[in-house]
């Protein structure tokens, strides 16, 4: 864009009173839906006591098609207060008061559309996503946008990529099936691992939820995982790409390791510290994962060092040096190396082909005793269930028991930087402990942000007071401010004090 849009005072609005006939709604309004009991409401208030708050027009532009139906004298499009609008014309109102502003451009009637919904608490995200797309299709870049909305730009690259989300997901996210945070992590993925996410019904979105009685299973329909599980869910089953364009935004730290790589002309593996990897085996071309035991962490400088890159399970999108050469590399290998000249030493008594015999029947024993377990195992589970229930009944609820500490090693498997409170000795010291870690490492998570306020208010935490203190503080009676957004300004000619409106 070669200029910024101009809201000085020189360029107000007009005060006027327009026919409700002339004014038809605009195609760039990032608001798309409508609710229909709120409809009723405002249309109902407006009958009783009229639009109290004009809307924000412009002249027709030139040059554009006017609307089908549209009369033969001057009309204008609506910029902002398309429900005051439309309640008005429910209401059977043949007038309404309105701001006029000739000269606005384009651009800037679309940076006021987007700025005033934005103010809206039910503008939905996927139309405040629209909003930021076009504002960007006009010339705006992240940094601009952050600047000029008074956002940050992680807010609204989040908000931008959920229009990445296939069309079933979209639908999902609009019903309110799934939210905001569940949304954000989803539009990250490929529009494929999207549909397993969506379809894989042993974690991903959802989960085929169980309960159980003691006389009958009984199994109930779908439940939506939480932020945090479907996160797991990812780390655990879809590769990070280190090509992605979007890497620089997701995971910083990766691609400035990847750029240093490659400027030094260095390798970049791709590495898990998982043994068995639940992936689709690997396509003609694609770099392997290197399991655990074939690369470790270079502390050390070395000949064979490269970059190693976590694509997947824990540590995903973590980046570090990395040695791979097992054979030649005595820093990092020493143990391994150690170990194959004593299983060589012990075994020159007899002949090479003795020995790949005696290997290959002892694998193949051991793949038939964990197929046979696998089985086993897969059929118990029903009884499994029934006998954990009746053990975790009898089991000692205390902080410190086998339950305290199976608690604590799941929500601690990816680090504990968090916890607030000690573990103590109780139950109820360790459900406080635990909910303390938990709680304090989704404060530090934008996507974690609607469970936090909802957890938050549960346990009476006043989130308002304590964003108080970075909340701008209102001008003072009387002080001198500056000029008011053209589509908050309600002052009409010959109506006398401003008003609330809505």
């Amino acid at each position: 864009m070669s200029a910024e849009p101009d809201f000085s005072p020189s360029t107000n609005p007009i005060a006027s009173i327009v026919a409700v006939a002339r004014v038809f709604p605009s195609a760039t309004n990032p608001r798309k839906r409508f609710d229909e009991a709120a409809h009723r409401e405002l249309t109902a208030s407006v009958v009783k006591h009229g639009v109290l708050q004009p809307i924000l027009v412009r002249p027709w532009p030139l040059g554009r098609k006017p609307p089908k139906g549209a009369p033969d004298v001057e009309i204008y499009e609506l910029v902002a207060g398309e429900r005051r609008a439309r309640a008005a014309k429910a209401a059977g109102l043949e007038h309404i008061p309105a701001l006029v502003r000739p000269g606005l451009s384009d651009a800037e009637t679309l940076e006021i559309q987007v700025v005033e919904n934005l103010q809206r608490t039910d503008l939905h995200p996927l139309e405040e996503a629209e909003g930021f797309r076009q504002l960007m299709a006009a010339g705006y870049d992240l940094n601009r946008l952050a600047e000029r909305i008074g956002r940050s730009v992680k807010f609204i690259y989040d908000r931008e990529k959920l229009l990445a989300l296939t069309k079933e997901a979209q639908a999902l996210f609009a019903n309110g099936t799934i939210t905001t945070g569940h949304a954000i992590l989803l539009s990250r993925l490929s529009p494929a691992d999207q549909k397993r996410a969506m379809d894989e019904l042993d974690g991903g979105l959802f989960t085929n939820e169980q309960f159980l009685d003691f006389d009958n299973d009984q199994t109930g329909g779908l439940k939506l995982t939480t932020v945090r599980e479907f996160q797991s869910w990812i780390n655990g089953h879809v590769k990070l790409d280190t090509a992605d364009k979007d890497l620089p935004e997701l995971f910083p730290e990766v691609a400035t390791a990847v750029v240093r790589a490659q400027d030094a002309e260095e390798k970049v593996l791709h590495i898990t510290e998982e043994s068995h990897i639940p992936l689709p085996p690997t396509a003609k071309g694609e770099q392997k994962i290197l399991g655990p035991h074939l690369w470790k962490r270079a502390d050390k400088a070395c000949a064979s060092m490269a970059t190693g890159v976590i694509v997947i399970g824990a540590g995903r999108g973590e980046a570090f040096k990395v040695c791979t050469d097992k054979k030649g590399c005595a820093i990092h290998w020493s143990q391994e190396q150690k170990a194959a000249r004593e299983v060589a030493a012990a075994g020159r008594t007899s002949t090479g082909e003795d020995r790949h015999a005696l290997e290959q029947q002892k694998r193949r024993e051991q793949e038939q005793k964990a197929q046979a377990d696998r089985k086993q195992w897969e059929k118990s589970v029903p009884e499994i269930r029934k006998a954990l229930a009746a053990a975790l009944i009898k089991a000692p609820a205390t902080s410190t028991g086998p339950l305290g500490d199976f608690l604590l090693k799941r929500v601690t498997q990816y680090g504990d930087k968090g916890a607030l409170l000690p573990r103590g000795k109780s139950a109820e010291d360790l459900v406080r402990h635990l909910a303390g870690i938990l709680l304090s490492r989704d404060a530090g998570q934008s996507w974690y942000v609607d469970e936090f306020r909802k957890a938050a208010k549960a346990i009476g935490l006043d989130l308002a007071k304590v964003l108080e203190p970075a909340t701008p503080k209102k001008p003072k009676a009387g002080a001198r401010t500056e000029a008011p957004h053209p589509a908050h300004q309600v002052r009409i000619e010959g109506r006398g004090k401003k008003r609330g409106g809505r």
